[in-house]
């Protein structure tokens, strides 16, 4: 009786919603895509691709506009593919600062974890390229900020793992030697362990003091945490490296 009922209102409700968006009052719409998520069924898609497009193209803060909360959960449910592309977009669009991230963040997080895709790797990337600027507590939007890059790179760092992109080896291990992205580095190493065998030897190179641009790009990142003063002599750059084929615990490392 139940698949009967779903059989009669999943389309009709679909419809109205995605005809009508901009003209139900927000309390009608949201409880219209909530009522729909909860309804589990294939054929409600458009709607639920609809919720995140219109996210990303007029983001919201308010936590009353949760459209993407209940079309997350469905995307978390239904592993939509061919929606795939209008969550990431909406993603990168969510602060977690605000009212509606801080309802919606979570549902996001794992509605991306439940269905990653290897097409994600080159957005993904850039998300990490963002610098992060340490908090200071005496500029409240300086701690918004910070707020939103932890949740953006933690994120990206995890479905950069959890899909094994190789393109994004590099990109990770820029995370673990920015001394700015300390609360990323953890998530970033683990993302490394799960694509294994080419982040190792990656590793391995910076170890050997075979990949120059690593290097330099760990040394500009020391000297600007430290207020521009010179960077350590040497090679500090073999320490991080060790630790993260430590870390990887590949017997391909011992040697």
């Amino acid at each position: 009786e139940v698949r009967d009922l779903i059989a009669q209102i999943a389309e009709p409700l679909t419809k109205c919603y995605v005809d009508n968006y901009d003209k139900l009052d927000v309390k009608s719409r949201v409880s219209l895509i909530e009522l729909i998520a909860a309804l589990k069924d294939p054929r409600t898609e458009p709607a639920i691709k609809k919720a995140f497009e219109e996210f990303a193209k007029r983001p919201r803060t308010s936590a009353d506009e949760a459209d993407i909360k209940w079309a997350a959960r469905a995307m978390r449910d239904m592993k939509l593919t061919g929606t795939a592309g209008a969550m990431l977009d909406a993603f990168q669009k969510l602060k977690a600062h605000t009212m509606l991230g801080g309802v919606s963040y979570r549902d996001m997080n794992e509605a991306m974890l439940a269905m990653p895709q290897a097409s994600w790797s080159g957005p993904l990337q850039k998300v990490l390229e963002a610098d992060v600027t340490p908090p200071n507590p005496k500029e409240p939007n300086s701690v918004d900020e910070y707020k939103d890059q932890l949740f953006w790179q933690t994120a990206a760092a995890q479905l950069l793992g959890e899909v094994k992109s190789t393109e994004a080896v590099d990109s990770l291990l820029k995370v673990i030697l920015d001394p700015s992205k300390g609360d990323v580095a953890a998530t970033a190493l683990l993302a490394l362990v799960k694509i294994g065998k080419p982040a190792a030897d990656r590793a391995t190179k910076l170890l050997n003091g075979e990949a120059p641009e690593l290097k330099t790009y760990y040394l500009a990142k020391l000297k600007a945490a430290s207020g521009g003063k010179d960077a350590p002599s040497g090679d500090p750059e073999k320490q991080l490296a060790a630790v993260i084929l430590g870390t990887m615990g590949r017997t391909d490392s011992v040697a």
